[in-house]
């Protein structure tokens, strides 16, 4: 995540307890053009893809058109405490600030590296169309 903090700053977001300064978490976020032409949709890569169209675009100038978080961590001792809902909400407000219409974020079920050669699709449908508990429930629900 070092590029995102050096290159696009405003797009690293940090959470820190009221009291001591500590960081408690963080979010990542990258703005990019998904309206080009060989763009019209998200690809099944997920952030992969969207991490090298970010930084291409960032290097070409193409003026960015969506962001995508791209990664939200908690500091494991305040899990369970609400802080992964307010980081999303936070995430979804810095686009909105800077002029975006919305905040796409690629998820990936927690059990899916188990089955590393089951397409994507194959493996939602499997079950049941939903992720699986402890997978993104806060990305799911905020929808």
């Amino acid at each position: 995540m070092g590029r995102i903090t050096a290159e696009l700053p405003e797009y690293v977001l940090v959470a820190t307890d009221d009291d001591t300064g500590e960081v408690v978490g963080n979010g990542f976020g990258v703005p990019f053009a998904l309206g080009v032409d060989s763009r019209r949709e998200l690809l099944a890569r997920g952030w992969d893809s969207l991490l090298l169209w970010a930084f291409s675009d960032l290097r070409h100038g193409r003026e960015p058109d969506t962001v995508s978080a791209i990664e939200i961590t908690i500091t494991p001792s305040r899990l369970g405490q609400g802080l992964s809902g307010r980081m999303l909400a936070a995430m979804q407000d810095n686009p909105r600030r800077r002029g975006f219409g919305e905040l796409v974020a690629p998820l990936r079920p927690n059990g899916k590296h188990l089955e590393p050669d089951t397409p994507i699709d194959t493996y939602m449908r499997k079950v049941g169309g939903r992720l699986p508990r402890g997978c993104g429930c806060t990305s799911a629900r905020a929808g």
